[in-house]
């Protein structure tokens, strides 16, 4: 029962959508486009309502399609003139509506099987407005047409009857439109379909005019009361078609493609909020695609879920595949079994429909929006619509898909490719280093810039971005030595991009600076070092700042190696410094030793006398990351020392090590025997700790300053 229902309120959107479409042809190609409508409707909804990730989907020919079809049909029969027969021009546009949802087919089924329906989402929001408003205008004047007649003016003209029409259309909008807002029931428009349709019967009966009297005055479509299907791939039917008027209109096939796609995602994001539950897009898709492959094949019309619909089966009790399947059939069989009934719905009431819907798109997308968006992309909305009034909604799908180009562009050129930027002093290797070479590097603090790169940098943001970079360089001439940027947030290049890193190359070459590019994901990394080969590759920043680091300290005058033992006087004292010797073990440890390890108590701590070591962590089960680099005169393992926890990670000889060992027995004999050199020793330990969290804080500020937004 509740597939009936459906199935019975099916006819009338119908018989409206091909009055629309097929709006100025003969009563011949009038009924043969009603059997086009029907025949899309009858194979979308079945295939929807089978393969739907809803159970109770109904699917059907919609309006938003059906106005750029009906604009596409204009043009069409105004390309093919007065003097074709209704045959030909029957044979062309019914092609044209196959390739229609041919098209429409293979989109929609190709995005579902990559799987990358969401993705439109991404298309501007004020663009897809635009879309639903030019669709929304396209049926109101379809809507206005059909209640007159003809074209609005020359058929007030030529029949005076056409402006009581247009009254009472007008009139019966006026009434849907705010009780569809008042009632959002999704039985609301088919009761008030119903309702209109008895009262229009019975206020003719009541005046006395019968139905050939309503028919000759122009209130009731004239179409054959003998419907049948009919393909379009018939030879005879065939040889009819003008190609070249078809072949013109060609571009429209892909304004009914993207406004589909577009209707057919808003009323799966519909759906889920009204019904509450998790829809597949990219089945959807699939479905869709299918259904509107198999609706072109046999000559149908494109058409997708409808939003009402489906919940009006649900609420009517239909909640199986079987209920949607029926409301399908019913829909395209009731007009072909009892054809008398589609000649009794008024032009009124047809065009009260096409105007109501085309009225809430605009209320919705054009008014309603106005609070959602900012006034430029308000006035976006306003361009597509204005397109769509003066050159037809053809043009203007494919002026808002420009806008929407244009307007990604613009927006994302605003983003700055640059993150931050930081000089030596902030920027620093995870190496560890003795106060010398620290003290070293800080004094050559300007011959390193490291740059923080971000986003997609193509020819919106490359040219800004080079010149960011040239002011940089400039703020310090002549000292520069390393130019460090960095990818790791950078996720893709376009040509200009990449040539704008050649010329960043150049530069460098010429003002004798050593480039260095850290972090690049393997795909852009191919494509980049085949413009600037002489560039230095690593892959993460700290591997290349610790080559900045190692050539900055070679260029230095040789001095003498580090001495732990010095360096422990300078900072302890002499006397405490020996003290604290007294308590220490020596260790030759091989390359490849493990002098901590991640997990184990901190028994101890460690005073790296000669060779370097390096810190690697494994996080929840992963692999092992290096953190840190030790060097000669640094302190290992002071943190789960001096908090008695386990070690935070593990410590490899890079080389053959020699390591002094300070036990926690050893230090508690160091406060009891020698407390001032305990005392010494801890405030040494707490420096080189402050220290370090100075460095990240100053690292952190920086790059908290180059992610702030301008003001």
């Amino acid at each position: 029962m509740a597939g009936a229902f459906i199935g019975c309120i099916g006819p009338i959107f119908a018989l409206s959508y091909a009055a629309l479409i097929f709006a100025g042809t003969p009563p011949a190609v009038q009924g043969a486009g009603l059997v086009v409508v029907l025949t899309g409707s009858v194979l979308i909804g079945t295939v929807t309502a089978l393969l739907s990730s809803l159970p109770f989907a109904v699917a059907a020919a919609d309006g938003n399609s059906v106005a750029v079809l009906a604009s596409m049909a204009a043009a069409i029969g105004t390309a093919m003139g007065p003097a074709a027969s209704p045959a030909a021009l029957a044979a062309t546009l019914f092609t044209g509506i196959s390739f229609a949802s041919l098209a429409v087919g293979v989109l929609l089924f190709c995005l579902g099987v990559a799987r990358i329906g969401r993705m439109v989402r991404f298309v501007p929001f004020p663009v897809i407005a635009g879309f639903l408003a030019a669709t929304g205008w396209a049926l109101c004047r379809g809507g206005a047409a059909l209640g007159t007649g003809g074209p609005l003016v020359p058929s007030l003209l030529a029949d005076p009857g056409g402006l009581v029409r247009l009254g009472l259309s007008l009139a019966l909008a006026g009434v849907f439109v705010p009780l569809l807002v008042r009632l959002p029931h999704p039985a609301t428009l088919p009761m008030l379909l119903l309702v209109t349709l008895a009262g229009f019967h019975l206020v003719a009966a009541a005046l006395g005019f019968n139905m050939p009297a309503l028919r000759a005055r122009g209130w009731l479509l004239e179409i054959p009361r003998q419907l049948s299907l009919a393909s379009p791939w018939r030879a005879d039917a065939l040889a009819l078609i003008d190609w070249p008027a078809l072949a013109a209109r060609l571009p429209g096939l892909v304004a009914v493609a993207m406004v589909t796609l577009v209707t057919v995602l808003m009323n799966v994001s519909g759906l889920e909020t009204s019904t509450g539950r998790d829809l597949d897009f990219d089945r959807e898709l699939r479905a869709g695609g299918l259904a509107a492959l198999l609706s072109g094949l046999f000559g149908g019309i494109p058409g997708n879920i409808m939003v009402s619909r489906s919940l009006l089966l649900r609420q009517a009790g239909g909640v199986g595949r079987t209920a949607g399947v029926a409301a399908s059939l019913i829909c395209g069989l009731l007009p072909l079994l009892v054809p008398g009934l589609v000649t009794m719905v008024p032009r009124p009431v047809m065009a009260a429909l096409l105007l109501a819907t085309g009225m809430q798109l605009l209320l919705r997308w054009v008014v309603g929006s106005r609070k959602l968006l900012s006034r430029s992309e308000w006035w976006t909305v306003l361009a597509v619509l204005a397109v769509a009034v003066r050159f037809g909604v053809v043009a203007a799908v494919f002026a808002g898909l420009l806008l929407g180009c244009a307007s990604f562009v613009v927006i994302y050129s605003r983003l700055p490719p640059l993150r931050a930027c930081c000089r030596g002093d902030v920027a620093r290797s995870n190496v560890a280093r003795p106060e010398a070479e620290r003290a070293a590097l800080l004094a050559r603090a300007d011959a390193l810039l490291v740059l923080y790169l971000q986003g997609f940098i193509f020819f919106g943001t490359a040219s800004r971005l080079l010149q960011e970079i040239r002011r940089e360089i400039n703020a310090t001439p002549g000292r520069l030595r390393f130019l460090v940027l960095d990818f790791a947030a950078v996720d893709g290049l376009d040509g200009s991009a990449i040539a704008g890193f050649t010329r960043l190359q150049g530069l460098a070459q010429a003002e004798h600076i050593a480039l260095v590019l850290t972090g690049m994901a393997p795909a852009i990394a191919a494509r980049l070092t085949l413009s600037v080969g002489d560039a230095r590759l690593s892959e993460s920043l700290d591997a290349g700042l610790e080559w900045c680091e190692a050539a900055l300290l070679a260029e230095l005058p040789p001095g003498a190696a580090p001495d732990l033992a010095a360096q422990l006087s300078r900072e302890l004292g002499p006397d405490q410094a020996a003290a604290l010797g007294a308590m220490l073990e020596a260790e030759e440890l091989p390359q490849g030793a493990v002098l901590l390890r991640q997990g184990e108590s901190s028994r101890d701590l460690l005073f790296l006398e000669r060779g370097h070591a390096s810190v690697s962590a494994r996080f929840e089960g992963g692999r092992p990351i290096r953190v840190r680099r030790y060097g000669p005169g640094t302190m290992l393992g002071e943190i789960g020392f001096c908090l008695e926890a386990p070690r935070s990670a593990t410590v490899r000889a890079d080389e053959p090590c020699r390591v002094l060992r300070l036990t926690r027995e050893a230090l508690h004999r160091l406060e009891r025997d020698h407390p001032a050199a305990a005392l010494a020793f801890h405030r040494a330990m707490q420096r080189g700790l402050a220290e370090r969290l100075l460095d990240r804080d100053e690292l952190l500020a920086s790059l908290m300053r180059g992610s702030a937004r301008p003001d």
